[in-house]
């Protein structure tokens, strides 16, 4: 009992309650109104947009500057994952808007979560002739396996989003860029079929990574080199600070890394 009384659990409850008092019937009807819901919507979509996450005005810091400073009641968390449903859905309707009936590109990507899921996600652009649209994320899908069926799957399921399963819309589909993966290439192939005036193209970045690679394989002993510059000051804390007192100001060599580009 003693060590909970002193736990920080314990002594924020008391606090809270010490402060709290009981709302005002002005306050209550309140978050009733248009003002707070309008606040609520832009509140959710600017955290979404900014990649904030939610939870963080749970609790702390962030959330004692809104209560304190904020004339809008700051809702619990539940509450506000309620809006991102219809925020949504005004995403979509947007870009269904831009979109139209227009010919468009599309951009597949897989990533993984910070929890360890796969997840696609399917951007599609209006093509008007003269300039590419800017991307719409259409789609964001979990997939079980990452293979080609499962990403021409997700294509097929954004495109469905996009035009309601509208028939004869195979001819609008110009280009597709996806990375240079195996099972990628392979989902770019099932497409072209099913989209035959469909371009399919990896992308850019990959393909210079794929250009740099075959310049390192050409020159093995450059690269030997590079890989015992880097393994000298690796884990040497001694041998760093020996080289910062030799040559001050001057950087120490590039650690360079083969799955991190740019290095």
């Amino acid at each position: 009992m003693n060590q909970h009384k002193k736990s920080f659990q314990h002594s924020s409850r008391v606090h809270s309650q010490s402060n709290s008092r009981q709302r005002t019937l002005n306050e209550v009807i309140g978050q009733g109104r248009p003002e707070q819901k309008s606040f609520e919507k832009d509140l959710v979509e600017a955290f979404l947009a900014e990649g904030i996450p939610l939870h963080k005005l749970e609790s702390g810091p962030l959330r004692k500057v809104f209560d304190k400073y904020c004339s809008y009641k700051v809702p619990s968390v539940s509450t506000l994952r309620r809006v991102v449903p219809d925020l949504c859905d005004e995403h979509l309707k947007k870009a269904k808007e831009d979109i139209g009936n227009s010919r468009i590109w599309i951009s597949v990507d897989e990533a993984t979560d910070p929890v360890g899921r796969n997840i696609a996600n399917v951007v599609i652009g209006k093509l008007d002739g003269e300039v590419a649209g800017s991307g719409h994320l259409v789609h964001v899908v979990e997939l079980e396996k990452t293979n080609a069926s499962t990403i021409v799957r997700a294509v097929q399921d954004a495109l469905r989003i996009l035009w309601e399963g509208a028939l004869g819309t195979e001819d609008r589909v110009l280009f597709l860029v996806m990375d240079s993966v195996a099972y990628m290439h392979k989902a770019g192939k099932t497409l072209a079929v099913l989209y035959p005036k469909m371009i399919h193209t990896t992308c850019l970045a990959h393909g210079l990574h794929r250009v740099a690679e075959t310049i390192r394989e050409e020159f093995p002993l450059v690269n030997k080199i590079i890989s015992a510059g880097k393994k000298i000051f690796l884990k040497a804390p001694k041998r760093v600070e020996a080289f910062k007192e030799i040559l001050p100001g001057v950087p120490l060599p590039p650690e360079p890394v083969l799955t991190r580009w740019g290095t």
